[in-house]
C-alpha cells in the first residue's frame, strides 16, 4: 500500500542555465561527470521531467520561487524565510 501526502508548498531555486553551468563546472570537488555535455543533458532532463511539476504546483498556488542567481547568503535568507 502506498501512502500519499499532499504538497503544502514547494520552493523552486531558480537561476539561469548559464549561471548554473558555471557553478557546476567551477565546483572543483564536484561529480566526476561534471562536464559541458553531461550538464547539458541534466538541464534537458530537468526541463522534460521537473518543469511540468513546477508549473503544476505554480498553477495550484503551492510554489514559491527564490532567485538563486544571487549570492549564497541572500538565497539562504529568502529560502529560510519561506520554510520557517
Amino acid at each position: 500500500m502506498h501512502a500519499y501526502v499532499g504538497v503544502q508548498k514547494a520552493v523552486y531555486l531558480k537561476a539561469p542555465e548559464g549561471i548554473l553551468r558555471e557553478r557546476l563546472l567551477a565546483r572543483g570537488l564536484g561529480r566526476t561527470d561534471d562536464n559541458t555535455s553531461t550538464i547539458r543533458k541534466r538541464f534537458s532532463d530537468f526541463e522534460d521531467n521537473s518543469l511540468p511539476v513546477i508549473e503544476h504546483l505554480q498553477s495550484m498556488g503551492k510554489l514559491a520561487t527564490v532567485d538563486a542567481a544571487r549570492g549564497i547568503q541572500e538565497v539562504y535568507r529568502d529560502f529560510r524565510n519561506l520554510v520557517l
